[in-house]
């Protein structure tokens, strides 16, 4: 087991108060500052993951492109940044970079745009890179292309070293192919990470969502509530909130409002202030 074997496992389990304790004990090692970085931006906490960089500094494409992530910025420029840096042949030859860009572009909904920035890595065997393709294929409701790939990860000459990482995208790739048994070991994966690791947030939002594929709202309900409490700037676990009101025939609309003030770069309020926009247009145009 390599130094960076626990780095790995909190990030992939959403550990990110840990992972940062962990980076407080090596401040100077690139890939758990880059780790912490991603948490961050991975929960949309894009000011964090700034402050982060400007204290450290680090050179190289890879914090480039976390940077770009981590701007104030409209998406449309986002993603233009973001793109032009693979375009550079010597930043797009890093692994890293590849890895934070197809990241970044996956929470952009730019699906395409992200299997093309991480599919030069997974075709080389590097995980983080295989792993934004199968997020990318469950986007997508590719749930087969997810787990021909999923089942191929254990091959990799790096996957002892991110076990974790491959144990949680079997999760959601069991939870995307659906039916009782499929959900079932699913479950049994968060239980095995949450006894290994402890609840985070992203372990209860999973736990929550499994409850809402078994169609169990007021369930899923309590998970992502005890996630907001865990860390009340997760936008996941407000975006789920709101999703199990209305599954479970509930008034939204608060939540959704409150979705959209603390966390307007989540997917879910992205999209629903594109509809407002188009609905203000039409609106405007029938008005005249």
């Amino acid at each position: 087991m390599d130094d960076n074997y626990q780095a790995r496992a909190l990030y992939a389990v959403g550990h990110v108060g840990k992972l940062q304790e962990l980076l407080s004990v090596r401040p100077s090692d690139p890939e758990r500052l880059l780790l912490v970085v991603r948490a961050l931006l991975n929960q949309d906490r894009r000011a964090d993951a700034l402050a982060v960089l400007d204290q450290a500094s680090p050179a190289g494409a890879e914090f480039g492109a976390a940077r770009i992530a981590a701007a104030d910025s409209p998406r449309g420029e986002t993603a233009a940044a973001l793109r032009a840096l693979l375009d550079d042949p010597v930043k797009a030859g890093n692994v890293r970079a590849r890895v934070v860009v197809g990241e970044a572009l996956l929470r952009l909904d730019l699906v395409e745009d992200a299997i093309k920035a991480a599919a030069p890595g997974a075709i080389d065997k590097d995980i983080d890179c295989a792993a934004v393709l199968v997020r990318a294929y469950l986007k997508l409701d590719r749930a087969d292309l997810a787990r021909l790939l999923a089942d191929q990860l254990s091959t990799y000459p790096s996957a002892d070293s991110h076990a974790i990482t491959i144990q949680v995208l079997e999760g959601l790739v069991h939870l995307a192919q659906g039916g009782a048994e499929h959900v079932q070991q699913a479950q049994w994966i968060w239980d095995e990470l949450i006894q290994t690791y402890a609840a985070s947030p992203l372990l209860l939002n999973l736990v929550g969502a499994t409850n809402l594929v078994r169609k169990q709202p007021a369930d899923a309900a309590r998970y992502f509530t005890e996630a907001a409490l865990m860390d009340p700037q997760d936008a996941d676990a407000a975006a789920n909130a709101a999703v199990a009101a209305a599954v479970a025939g509930k008034e939204n609309g608060a939540l959704l409002s409150q979705l959209c003030t603390q966390h307007p770069g989540h997917p879910l309020a992205v999209a629903l202030a594109s509809k407002a926009d188009m609905f203000d247009r039409l609106a405007a145009q029938y008005a005249a």
